[in-house]
C-alpha cells in the first residue's frame, strides 16, 4: 500500500476509533470492524518491515492511536512519588486471555518496602469508568468474553454521585490542612 492508501485508511480509523484516546488505565474493547481497520493500517505502514519509512510509522501510531487501538498485548507501569513513598500503577492485557487482564495499584514507603497491593479486573476498571462518566458509553458495551457492562441506573446515579462526592472531600480536607 502507498501513502495515499494510508491517507484514505487513517481517517476511517480515527472516526471509527472517536473517544477511544489513551485516557484510561486500561484496554478498551474494539468491534472486528475496527480491528480489521487497525490491521490493515499496520500492514500498510509496516509493508517494507526491514526499512519502515520513519515519518509515515510515527504518523501512524498517533494518528490511529495504535499504541493501545487493537493491540494484542499490551502492559504498562508509572510511577508517582507521594508523602508517604510511591505509589505504581501498572497494567497487563492480552487480548488471547481477556479476563486475565488486570490494573494493579501498588504502595511503597520510600525506602520501595511494599505497603498494599490493590488488583482490579479490567472489567471492573471500565464499570468504574462507566459509572463515573469518564468515558461516555451509548448504553452498554459487551465485553469481548461476552459480559455486558452497561450504564448506571437511577440508584447506581445516586451511589456514583456520592463516591465522586468522597473524593471531592478528600480534596477539600487536604486544600483546608494546606492552608
Amino acid at each position: 500500500m502507498t501513502k495515499l492508501s494510508i491517507a484514505i485508511l487513517l481517517p476511517t480509523l480515527l472516526f471509527l476509533c472517536a473517544c477511544q484516546t489513551r485516557l484510561h488505565p486500561v484496554v478498551m474493547p474494539i468491534d472486528d470492524e475496527t480491528r480489521a481497520r487497525v490491521n490493515e493500517l499496520w500492514n500498510a505502514v509496516l509493508k517494507s518491515p526491514a526499512a519502515p519509512d520513519r515519518e509515515l510509522v510515527l504518523d501512524a501510531i498517533v494518528m490511529g492511536e495504535l499504541h493501545h487501538m487493537g493491540v494484542d498485548r499490551f502492559w504498562f507501569r508509572s510511577e508517582k512519588k507521594f508523602e508517604g513513598g510511591w505509589v505504581v500503577l501498572s497494567n497487563y492485557y492480552d487480548r488471547s486471555a481477556f479476563q486475565e487482564g488486570q490494573f494493579t495499584v501498588e504502595v511503597f514507603d520510600h525506602d520501595r518496602l511494599l505497603l498494599s497491593r490493590l488488583t482490579y479486573s479490567d472489567k471492573e476498571v471500565i464499570q468504574v469508568m462507566n459509572d463515573l462518566r469518564r468515558v461516555v458509553f451509548k448504553g452498554s458495551v459487551t465485553m469481548p468474553d461476552g459480559a455486558e457492562v452497561s450504564s448506571p441506573t437511577q440508584a447506581a446515579e445516586e451511589q456514583v454521585e456520592a463516591r465522586k462526592k468522597r473524593i471531592e472531600d478528600l480534596v477539600k480536607k487536604r486544600e483546608t490542612k494546606a492552608e
